[in-house]
């Protein structure tokens, strides 16, 4: 089980790809915390975060995206359930957003 306290992080990604495609996105994320446990069939982690922007834009040869997003508090949280005796495993996860505001744009001229 661990628990961590969050301290303001900003990030900025930009990607190519050896085909036709270019894209790139940032985001910050003030103060949060996060809990997570692990054993060997489960998982799981929770998270809050205080005051968050991300962006992105990407075009490639399926189309274009752009999109934003800034939230207020935002509460997330997912689990992991192996399946024994295989390799798979089931996932869930959701988050909630207060004072959420964003968009996104999906073109695609090759319907």
């Amino acid at each position: 089980m661990g628990v961590a306290i969050h301290t303001p992080n900003c990030s900025v990604s930009k990607g190519y790809s050896s085909g036709w495609g270019v894209g790139g996105g940032a985001s910050c994320s003030g103060p949060g915390a996060s809990v997570s446990a692990k054993s060997k069939y489960v998982g799981g982690e929770a998270k809050v975060s205080v005051g968050e922007v991300e962006a992105h834009a990407k075009a490639n040869k399926k189309g274009i995206s752009i999109g934003g997003e800034a939230t207020l508090h935002k509460y997330s949280s997912s689990i992991d359930i192996k399946i024994p005796f295989t390799k798979k495993s089931i996932s869930i996860s959701g988050s909630i957003g207060v004072g959420s505001i964003g968009a996104k744009y999906d073109i695609n001229p090759w319907c």
